[in-house]
């Protein structure tokens, strides 16, 4: 890279270069064939190779890539995107054959090649296509397989240096965008853990930027179970829709992190698909674990003959718990009653490593996924047991519905206070919302005004409003995630809480008496061995005797 080339040799190696580019054993390395070129050779092999060249990276390739094929650059990356789905036959075969053991049939449903377009049609994939050399293609591609025990994660160390060193000078410089391309620039060589993307999420603003981070670490996350709370937590609803279009709700689907909130449109052949495993679970675990159940906004229950088959139509919304029993299990073998989830064991049979679950969690939903007293030592759960979280989530989901049209609680409150009283009353609530495109159900604005609300006179001045947007909101203290250093003063806390109910939070037995959700009384946490897997959610239906669901 030293002094100047003659014209003819410059060519030459620039010609070099940019057809090794992409194809070097150690991707991460690519960059450094431009150090053999002089500066003008750089600036030329540059040219050449496009802004989209450098956007991807061979070990973590999920990503919007629009590709002018006539381009050599363009077309040379989209020829390394075949070769990176090919590769995915496996973990895709794994995931389609573990669909069949529920008995019932299955949407096609397209994991990695998503969103897929070419001279503006739709352009599914084809092993058999020969990629034309005009026209553009995009395609969000995305990778299904997770890190393995192989995978090499930032220590806590060397990701503070990287972050002082790297990240912070240009958040200081507000390059925002130079900041996320050096995140996917790092990913290809080694994986983050949930805590550093949310450290590193927390130093971008703009919306587009901090959903391309997400989608980088998608597939680079070593504690990937943890992954969706990172979505779920700390994304607007409108960052999470982006989420769920690029990377599909069937690949956040994860069987061993069920626990929390599902929404899904039935006419959607992935979420039906989702819905569909979850009918499965509610059918298998033990005690009521769909709660909360709305199909069209209407109060439901699943009818048994939903097991055999769901609708194609109507949008279902609910809230899935699970007892500390199918927790262990879940986190001991990946299923309450096998060890062949997808989820818990690689397309080779090969478990994942533990590392693929970790306590990343916010603290108010933390103190429903911990057992045991300060004497006898506390064990912490990958999810919260049984219910005792449901009503707050409901809170917190009713902010982020509001979150979404309005910054801040003045915004809103001002949006709605048509007379300028500095009072809201619930039909004021409910009405100026919806005309604002908000529409809240009956059951979650009772559960909203029960906690607004505080001297019960049936309306909420602005000091009551201000304050259920900051204690529910996202940036709220009980937001924030669990570090070492907190652990003292939470046990101190929940201990007071523990002695004067007599019960751990984790093993909450008082039924849902909030009108967040009108659902029925939840059992007490099982101990082993389990209870009949039959999920009380489902209506009533004669009974029949279960048949074998999977060939050995």
């Amino acid at each position: 890279g030293e002094g100047t080339d003659s014209g003819d040799v410059r060519k030459t190696k620039v010609q070099l270069v940019t057809r090794c580019y992409h194809k070097l054993v150690e991707s991460h390395r690519a960059k450094d064939l431009l150090g053999m070129l002089d500066e003008e050779g750089r600036k030329e092999a540059e040219a050449l190779l496009g802004r989209t060249a450098f956007s991807f990276t061979r070990m973590n390739p999920t990503g919007y890539y629009r590709l002018t094929l006539s381009d050599p650059s363009d077309r040379e990356v989209a020829m390394r995107l075949q070769e990176c789905r090919s590769e995915q036959i496996p973990r895709e075969k794994q995931l389609k054959e573990y669909g069949k053991r529920i008995g019932v049939k299955r949407d096609e449903v397209e994991r990695v090649w998503r969103n897929a377009r070419y001279k503006n049609k739709e352009a599914s994939f084809d092993p058999a296509w020969s990629l034309p050399h005009k026209g553009v293609l995009e395609v969000d591609f995305v990778e299904t397989r997770k890190p393995s025990a192989k995978a090499v994660s930032l220590n806590k160390w060397d990701f503070n240096e990287w972050m002082e060193r790297v990240i912070m000078p240009l958040k200081n410089g507000g390059d925002e965008g130079e900041m996320v391309e050096k995140v996917r620039a790092r990913s290809d060589t080694v994986c983050f853990t949930c805590r550093q993307i949310h450290r590193i999420l927390a130093q971008i603003e703009t919306t587009n930027l901090r959903v391309e981070l997400l989608v980088i670490a998608f597939a680079r996350t070593i504690d990937w179970h943890c992954y969706l709370r990172l979505i779920t937590f700390y994304l607007s609803m409108s960052e999470r829709l982006q989420i769920e279009h690029r990377i599909g709700k069937i690949n956040l689907w994860d069987e061993c992190s069920a626990v929390g909130f599902h929404e899904f449109s039935l006419h959607i052949p992935e979420q039906r698909w989702i819905f569909q495993e979850m009918v499965h679970l509610a059918r298998k675990e033990p005690g009521e674990n769909m709660l909360g159940m709305l199909y069209e906004e209407i109060d439901f229950a699943v009818p048994a003959g939903w097991i055999k088959d769901v609708p194609k139509k109507g949008t279902i919304s609910f809230r899935y718990c699970r007892d500390v029993h199918t927790i262990k299990e879940v986190r001991r073998q990946g299923a309450i009653d096998h060890g062949r989830s997808p989820f818990f064991v690689d397309e080779f049979g090969s478990p994942y490593p533990d590392s693929s679950f970790s306590d990343f969690i916010p603290l108010w939903l933390r103190l429903h996924s911990r057992v045991g007293n300060k004497h006898d030592g506390f064990a912490y759960y990958h999810e919260p047991a049984v219910s005792g979280w449901v009503v707050e989530s409901n809170l917190r989901r009713i902010v982020s519905k509001m979150r979404d049209k309005f910054r801040t609680a003045q915004q809103c409150l001002k949006a709605l206070d048509k007379d300028g009283s500095g009072e809201l009353d619930r039909k004021e609530i409910a009405v100026g919302l919806f005309n604002l495109g908000v529409w809240l159900h009956p059951s979650e604005l009772d559960a909203m005004m029960k906690v607004v609300d505080e001297d019960g006179g049936g309306t909420v001045d602005a000091k009551e409003f201000v304050a259920f947007f900051d204690d529910y909101g996202p940036e709220s203290a009980s937001n924030a995630v669990f570090e070492v250093g907190d652990e003292v003063e939470e046990a101190m806390e929940e201990e007071e809480e523990e002695e004067a109910s007599g019960v751990p939070r984790g093993f909450s037995t008082s039924p849902i008496s909030s009108p967040a959700l009108a659902c029925p009384p939840v059992a007490a946490a099982a101990p082993p061995p389990p209870p009949p897997a039959a999920a009380s959610v489902f209506v009533a239906a004669p009974e029949e005797e279960e048949e074998e669901e999977e060939e050995e």
